[in-house]
């Protein structure tokens, strides 16, 4: 699990969250993150929860997130 919840983040979700193939729960919420969930975020195949509520982040959820196992 990667717990970045409540931390005061702001800026963008970097592209490189897509390299932590093995992440199963992802936790960003309470904080100030803006733009759009990158692409590579479906990369996290073994990915089952992603919390990013409370957040300013906004688009459409990236295609690669609908090939997860999840």
């Amino acid at each position: 699990m990667l717990d970045l919840s409540k931390n005061n983040l702001t800026g963008i979700i970097p592209e490189e969250i897509g390299k932590l193939h093995q992440l199963e729960h992802i936790a960003f919420f309470n904080n100030d993150l803006s733009g759009n969930l990158p692409p590579s975020i479906g990369n996290c195949t073994k990915l089952k929860k992603l919390e990013i509520f409370s957040t300013q982040v906004s688009g459409s959820l990236p295609p690669s997130l609908g090939k997860l196992e999840g």
